[in-house]
């Protein structure tokens, strides 16, 4: 048995597919859009002061170089009425 119609319908089905191919080919292209991220300028003011207390210490070397030098040498003297209001002042 002989189908005539069969390249007929071969034609439609080969049409039918490259329409879906085009179809899913727009879509992607509708979906690579790049998402943005705009970041003001006062976020990245605080993020670079951020960073720069992050980086600095908190420990002054120069005080305490200071105060190794003063015990060394016996020179270092502390008030005890300046220790006793800083810590009354904490306390209130």
């Amino acid at each position: 048995m002989k189908i005539n119609n069969n390249d007929i319908n071969m034609n439609k089905i080969m049409k039918a597919y490259q329409n879906l191919n085009q179809q899913d080919n727009n879509n992607v292209k509708k979906q690579t859009k790049l998402d943005q991220v705009n970041i003001s300028n006062e976020a990245k003011e605080i993020q670079n002061i951020k960073e720069t207390l992050e980086n600095k210490s908190e420990i002054r070397q120069e005080k305490v170089d200071q105060i190794k030098n003063q015990i060394q040498n016996g020179t270092y003297q502390v008030d005890s009425q300046k220790i006793a209001e800083k810590i009354i002042s904490d306390i209130e």
